[in-house]
């Protein structure tokens, strides 16, 4: 496939000035057919699949969202016994995104085995992109966002020696709404970024981040880090060399981790848009137990619902797990 912005700025060139639209048919599996388009008029891009009724699984839903539009239009070529689906952004601003999701969409849906899994793949990837523009502003993410997650993906390559990239991208589960960033089998893990000066602490926004109580075992990644203009950590960077790592060891992670990005509201499109660079002074794995600093869930009193709260790096700091204990501890699911 043409990379999408090629084929869009082709299109925009072709489309007349004029009602009409200019449209690049796709490969697809038999009985759906994927196009996209530019309309003649609004230069407005979309996408649009047509499908054969009996080709669409029961309850096919979409939710509603922000950054695109779904609808159910007629087909094209006018068939009754087809049905068609229109997608195309709320507004120009959503143009980029748009681009850079529909041909992850186009791609994905075209490699289906079937038109009726297409179909489903096509609804999967609707709510991926809901969950996509309900974690991301209007303008990208948010500074804190951005902080958090350079701190993510920092515990991402901090987990893989001891796991490898595959099982450390697949442990990346916060994306998706868990209680914690990490969980596997051998327990959770809990990335805090700080760029507070001294003391350095880490904000705990929910009262289970560090409750230890529902996994085999809980560690907290800190990350001590300052701002500075010349510094060499930036969101881009890491991103970048985390794909090169999983492209070069486990291709098959690509995928997860790309859609993980997006649940987390990344996309390429945004990158510069996302200027913070860090230097990194301390990073460190915490056992969550004993007498760790932190509020759990069933310490909260009646009526209260939720606590956020801050904990020094001093206080912590005796909660360090030492190197020759990590691989033991994060591989022997067992150990409390």
């Amino acid at each position: 496939m043409s990379h999408a912005s090629d084929v869009y700025n082709q299109l925009r060139q072709a489309a007349p000035n004029r009602p009409g639209r200019a449209f690049r048919e796709f490969d697809a599996p038999l009985g759906l057919s994927i196009r996209a388009f530019v309309d003649g008029i609004s230069r407005v891009p979309g996408i649009v699949l047509v499908a054969a009724r009996r080709n669409v699984p029961k309850n096919l839903q979409f939710p509603r969202f922000r950054g695109a539009t779904i609808q159910v239009i007629r087909a094209p070529d006018g068939r009754e016994d087809d049905v068609a689906y229109e997608i195309i952004p709320a507004d120009r601003s959503t143009e980029d995104v748009f681009i850079e999701l529909a041909a992850q969409m186009i791609e994905n849906v075209g490699n289906a085995s079937s038109a009726k899994e297409g179909l489903l793949r096509f609804a999967r990837r609707i709510a991926a992109w809901a969950r996509f523009f309900s974690a991301r502003g209007v303008d990208g993410l948010s500074r804190s966002e951005e902080l958090g997650l350079i701190g993510e993906l920092l515990c991402l390559e901090a987990l893989s020696p001891y796991l490898g990239i595959q099982a450390s991208v697949n442990s990346w589960t916060g994306p998706s709404g868990t209680p914690h960033d990490f969980q596997g089998e051998w327990g959770a893990v809990e990335a805090k970024l700080t760029t507070s000066a001294s003391p350095e602490r880490f904000r705990i926004t929910s009262e289970r981040q560090l409750d230890e109580t529902m996994v085999a075992k809980l560690f907290l990644f800190g990350i001590v880090a300052q701002e500075s203009n010349s510094a060499a950590v930036s969101l881009e960077k890491m991103v970048q060399s985390i794909r090169e790592r999983i492209d070069a060891a486990a291709p098959l992670a690509r995928e997860r981790f790309d859609e993980s990005l997006k649940e987390s509201g990344y996309l390429d499109a945004d990158r510069y848009k996302y200027l913070i660079r860090l230097s990194v002074h301390q990073t460190a794995f915490l056992r969550v137990h004993a007498d760790f600093p932190r509020i759990r869930h069933d310490e909260l009193r009646s009526g209260v619902f939720s606590v956020k709260y801050e904990i020094p790096w001093a206080s912590i700091a005796p909660y360090r797990v030492h190197e020759n204990e990590l691989s033991a501890l994060f591989t022997d699911s067992t150990k409390q």
